[in-house]
C-alpha cells in the first residue's frame, strides 16, 4: 500500500513544489492570504477542511486551489 496519498505538510512552498491541494483563508479585502489550512495530495481531505471552515465561519473566503507550475 501506497502512503503517499496521506502526505502533508504546512510549509507553502513545499506545497507548491509536491503540487498539494491548499485550502487556504484569505484575508477580509482579499489581497493576501491569511491562513494556510491545510496543504496535501488528499482531494477528499481539502474538501472536509473547506467545508468545515465553512460551517464554522460562514463568512470566511476560502479557495481550494492545485498548484500547476508553468513552463
Amino acid at each position: 500500500m501506497n502512503n503517499w496519498s496521506d502526505e502533508q505538510t504546512d510549509e507553502p512552498l513545499y506545497a507548491d513544489d509536491r503540487n498539494f491541494y491548499t485550502v487556504e483563508a484569505w484575508s477580509r479585502e482579499g489581497m493576501r492570504i491569511d491562513a494556510l489550512r491545510y496543504a496535501g495530495s488528499n482531494l477528499d481531505k481539502a474538501r472536509e477542511i473547506f467545508v468545515t471552515t465553512i460551517k464554522h465561519r460562514p463568512g470566511v473566503r476560502l479557495t481550494i486551489r492545485l498548484f500547476v507550475p508553468t513552463c
